[in-house]
């Protein structure tokens, strides 16, 4: 099983690949509004945290860069999922070399 630099396993990865299948047309459209919404929660984020002193600020944020590394992690597995079925290999010996690329791409993340 492949895991992430915090050791993290691959569930986050078949959760995201998941819910990527079930997107609906509606989701895909709502792209401009949740990136406004995620701006707006990134920057009332960062005023919130002039508040706190330094040791409690850099905490969170590194706990924060974490848990956005493991995200990131999960997502370009999707990623390389999805280039990797484009594909389309009919055969076994080139389904065997797009494994290959994927594992290869899958550790070049891993070390991330």
């Amino acid at each position: 099983m492949i895991r992430s630099q915090s050791g993290s396993l691959c569930a986050d990865a078949k959760s995201i690949i998941e819910q990527f299948r079930n997107l609906t047309d509606k989701d895909v459209e709502a792209l401009e509004e949740r990136k406004s919404i995620l701006l707006n929660a990134l920057n009332n984020f960062n005023k919130r945290l002039e508040s706190l002193p330094s040791w409690d600020r850099d905490a969170l944020i590194s706990l924060f860069y974490r848990e956005m590394r493991d995200t990131l992690f999960s997502f370009q597995i999707l990623l390389e999922m999805i280039r990797t079925h484009e594909k389309n290999a009919p055969t076994g010996e080139q389904n065997q070399e797009i494994l290959h690329e994927l594992q290869k791409n899958i550790q070049g993340i891993a070390t991330f």
